[in-house]
């Protein structure tokens, strides 16, 4: 699925991703008006959904069913699948 990154995305370097899924995932978001959680300039809401992100802790990972768990990392949080992103 296009903008599938692991972990948290862009914002942790313990993700093993490539540069290609962090440029789809950044054109996708921009192409959706960003995030969700935020409104664009013009007061529209974004329409980019993370695939890890604080809603999902405790959800069970759409790849092996093991609970998302939430870590700190370099300042910040980041949210994983344990047995997927050990």
């Amino acid at each position: 699925m296009k903008g599938q990154v692991g972990g948290c995305g862009i914002w942790c370097g313990s993700c093993a991703v490539g540069n290609g899924a962090i440029r789809d995932t950044l054109e996708e978001a921009i192409d959706l008006g960003g995030r969700d959680t935020e409104h664009t300039l013009f007061g529209e809401p974004g329409g980019y959904v993370p695939i890890l992100d604080k809603r999902s802790r405790g959800t069970p990972c759409t790849n092996c069913s093991t609970p998302i768990e939430k870590i700190q990392y370099l300042g910040g949080s980041c949210y994983i699948c344990p047995n997927c992103q050990p």
